[in-house]
């Protein structure tokens, strides 16, 4: 996808939100202006909630397993709290349980079907930017997954970021060291890390109605390479 092209799609979503009053986008439509701006993600494919089980299956294969089902709901950011989140399904009989059971849960507030490729969860950054009021569109970088929080290993940079600024802020991280070869592991790529911190500062600067996004995890697979796994877009309010 070209820039200009990749521009209008993140417009296009941020208006279809505003339409909808909504102040913020849902994982798959976030996923999606990650592509937009060339952030690498993970596989995925959003479905109606409405589509039978056939439907789903079919997709799943497209994506291959295992996977992931996760269910969407209008203003939830945290669908684990919710138990809408499916992993390591591994056949279709594993999907239509899972299926069965995220119906159950959602009931009629279920909008989206979202299937994704199974990622191992080896290493887990997160990466993101705020609008700050002060300075500006701002990046953070910091350690992801469920350690997060607990840990607080976060640097932040304001944008526009060089690719050397970017990765001398990995290089601050506390736990930087986890982007190392280990275990099996290979070496992070950082090249392609800075370049999705570079690329989140650009969002940041050409769209002033995005608030807030949020990408946890970046999952970092065996060979080095990293993905988004989820996100959030929060637009700015409105008066």
């Amino acid at each position: 996808m070209n820039a200009a092209a990749g521009a209008e799609t993140v417009s296009r979503l941020i208006r279809a939100a505003r339409d909808d009053g909504r102040s913020m986008l849902d994982e798959a439509e976030s996923l999606e202006v990650l592509r937009a701006c060339e952030i690498p993600t993970v596989a995925f494919t959003a479905i109606p909630a409405t589509a039978d089980d056939a439907q789903v299956i079919r997709q799943a294969h497209e994506i291959g397993f295992p996977i992931v089902l996760k269910g969407l709901i209008a203003s939830v950011a945290h669908k684990t709290e919710r138990g809408l989140v499916f992993t390591s399904i591994t056949d279709e009989t594993g999907l239509v349980s899972s299926l069965a059971r995220l119906r159950a849960r959602a009931e009629c507030e279920l909008g989206t079907l979202l299937l994704q490729e199974h990622v191992d969860r080896a290493r887990e950054l997160a990466a993101g930017m705020i609008n700050d009021a002060v300075f500006g569109p701002t990046v953070m970088v910091g350690l992801g997954g469920i350690n997060a929080e607990a840990v607080d290993d976060v640097v932040f940079r304001t944008a526009p970021l060089t690719v050397e600024e970017a990765r001398g802020a990995l290089d601050r991280l506390r736990t930087s060291r986890i982007l190392d070869a280990y275990r099996g592991h290979q070496h992070a790529n950082r090249k392609a890390l800075a370049a999705i911190l570079v690329a989140l500062g650009d969002l940041g600067l050409s769209n002033p109605e995005i608030s807030e996004l949020d990408v946890n995890p970046v999952m970092i697979r065996h060979d080095g390479s990293p993905v988004a796994a989820d996100a959030v877009v929060i637009l700015a309010t409105t008066t």
